[in-house]
């Protein structure tokens, strides 16, 4: 029997369905190993294993252990996701053969059987196989993480003194609202970056630039959105910069944090300080959490309604020993909190955020190196000069984004105008947007630039 599992499908609905495409990717990107994914210059045969293990895997296991919406997506998983091991979600395969596929799994090439010959010598090797369990036995249920805080949602929380962000859909035009075309390559290494942080419970920082008008904002808020649709998705946390308030001290971190920790802006001083004393206790314990509640308020511009600690007292005269207690109450309360539930720190308008804010969340970034936080941070090209303590950021992930390809552009004005925009008016109305998603749906607005 021969099975190809590249044109195989697996129920409905899956991602990994399409089939391989002559003179694009050789191979299935569902299959493809690490080192492929890669796109390294040279391929040994230990790939093939690897795609082997692939199969094997989703025979064993009966399912797909890393879906993905996209099939590019597939190759950033490769590169950063791990699966589950294979007796945690059938424990009756036996133990010599769940630990030869793991090898066969494995993300270094040297770890795996070298070619087909070693890996029917390491199958002949295993003998008899017993099962690992009885064949009706009930899979262990994976361990429970401790309960998520008691927020508002787990939907995304964003800034209530920030226009720019009180809604976090697209802007219709003309009646509907565009999808996010074009930034699909964009929108793949962000997902596997997330995926990385969640699965190896590491803190990832990434920074992307553009001018004005390059569709930052829409970025941003299509991966926010499918950050939620993961199957463990985090708290999605938003700070954005705002002119009127640009270098503040900690204005950009305040934000997210008074915002974590159910803060109104109409609430009064007591009240607001009651609310992150609660979180803080709640989440450190009462000694630890009434400390870090007193440091954390500066960070939330909050008045201390009793008399502060002596530490606190010294720290405001002393910016560098103030800086050091901030960092870690701001540490103490993220680890703490993500010790519960991953969390994505999206930070947009970075120009005008302040250079206190980006350090001490650059610290912060380091504290947690074993915890899933992810900080995205978008701005313009200038950030970079104004903030120079962004190049200190831990494993800094960077990238400048372009403008929309003609394609793309021609795409979007299809999906407004639909089949009745004549192909001179899309084309005509994608050259002069020149790659600017904003320019481009101002265009589509603007009254007879639609027309044919």
């Amino acid at each position: 029997m021969l099975l190809d599992f590249g044109v195989a499908h697996y129920g409905a609905g899956t991602a990994t369905t399409a089939l391989t495409l002559a003179g694009s990717l050789v191979g299935t990107p569902a299959y493809m190993a690490p080192e492929q994914a890669g796109a390294a210059s040279s391929l040994t045969p230990a790939a093939d294993i690897y795609a082997l293990g692939v199969v094997a895997y989703d025979c064993l296991a009966g399912n797909r252990q890393l879906p993905v919406q996209h099939a590019v997506a597939a190759l950033g998983q490769r590169r950063l996701a791990s699966v589950p091991p294979l007796e945690q979600v059938c424990p009756q395969v036996p133990s010599p053969l769940a630990g030869l596929v793991a090898r066969m799994l494995a993300r270094d090439p040297a770890q795996r059987p070298s070619d087909g010959a070693a890996l029917r010598r390491e199958l002949q090797a295993l003998g008899p196989l017993e099962a690992g369990a009885p064949a009706g036995a009930t899979r262990p249920a994976p361990p429970v993480p401790p309960p998520p805080l008691s927020l508002h949602s787990q939907a995304l929380l964003t800034s209530e003194s920030s226009s720019s962000s009180s809604s976090e859909t697209a802007r219709p035009v003309l009646g509907t609202r565009p999808p996010c075309l074009g930034r699909e390559q964009e929108l793949t290494i962000l997902e596997a970056i997330l995926a990385h942080s969640q699965l190896e419970s590491q803190s990832q920082a990434v920074l992307i630039t553009a001018p004005k008008g390059l569709g930052k904002t829409r970025l941003r808020q299509e991966f926010a959105l499918r950050a939620q649709r993961c199957s463990r998705p985090p708290v999605v946390l938003l700070g954005v910069g705002q002119r009127m308030s640009a270098g503040a001290p900690y204005a950009l971190l305040g934000q997210g944090l008074r915002r974590l920790c159910g803060i109104v802006t109409t609430a009064d001083p007591p009240a607001a300080y009651h609310c992150l004393s609660r979180r803080c206790t709640e989440l450190l314990g009462a000694r630890a959490g009434a400390r870090a509640a007193q440091f954390l308020s500066k960070l939330c511009a909050l008045h201390l309604p009793e008399a502060a600690l002596p530490e606190l007292r010294a720290a405001l005269g002393d910016s560098k020993l103030m800086a050091r207690h901030l960092l870690w109450a701001l540490a103490e309360f993220l680890r703490a909190f993500c010790g519960r539930t991953p969390l994505l720190w999206v930070l947009d308008d970075l120009q005008w955020g302040d250079a206190l804010s980006i350090s001490l969340l650059g610290g912060v970034v380091r504290a947690l190196g074993d915890y899933p936080l992810t900080v995205l941070a978008l701005g313009r090209p200038e950030v970079k000069l104004a903030f120079p303590a962004l190049r200190h950021w831990p494993n800094l992930k960077e990238w400048t984004l372009r403008g929309l390809s003609r394609a793309a552009s021609e795409r979007l004005v299809h999906f407004v105008l639909g089949d009745k925009a004549a192909p001179s008016t899309v084309a005509r109305i994608a050259q002069q947007a020149e790659g600017s998603p904003l320019l481009l749906e101002e265009l589509l607005r603007a009254p007879g630039e639609a027309g044919p």
